[in-house]
């Protein structure tokens, strides 16, 4: 797997935080590129007061969604982090991320010098 991705959940009595970690696997030398990290949120759950540091690219739909157009490995953005909070909650905190999606592409060596554009997607539902 090339990006190794982590997240938490705190919540305090004014609102509930989810923190995204995210960093290329030491063991992966080629750039990713085209990444999105799309977080689908429950249909049940009213989004009150939201805020996404860095800002999210797009919210609609019950779907928040961040890009970058590319993640280097062994440099700066190699590893990163995305805060993701709101306000108040009308049903269970752990209740509220139905899925979380990576999409990235990155090209592939597949034989010796035969190099082909792979398009890896991974998924966590609760």
């Amino acid at each position: 797997m090339p990006l190794l991705f982590v997240y938490s959940r705190e919540v305090s009595s004014s609102n509930i935080e989810f923190t995204f970690k995210y960093k290329i696997n030491d063991k992966w030398k080629q750039r990713l590129y085209d990444v999105d990290i799309s977080v689908f949120l429950n249909r049940e759950f009213v989004v009150m007061d939201c805020k996404s540091v860095p800002s999210a690219y797009s919210l609609k739909n019950n779907k928040i969604t961040w890009k970058t157009k590319e993640i280097l490995p062994n440099s700066n953005n190699s590893k990163g982090k995305i805060i993701l909070a709101f306000g108040g909650t009308n049903i269970l905190p752990k209740d509220i991320i139905k899925e979380i999606k990576l999409t990235m592409k990155a090209n592939c060596g597949l034989i010796d010098n035969l190099k082909s554009e792979c398009l890896q997607q991974w998924g966590h539902s609760s």
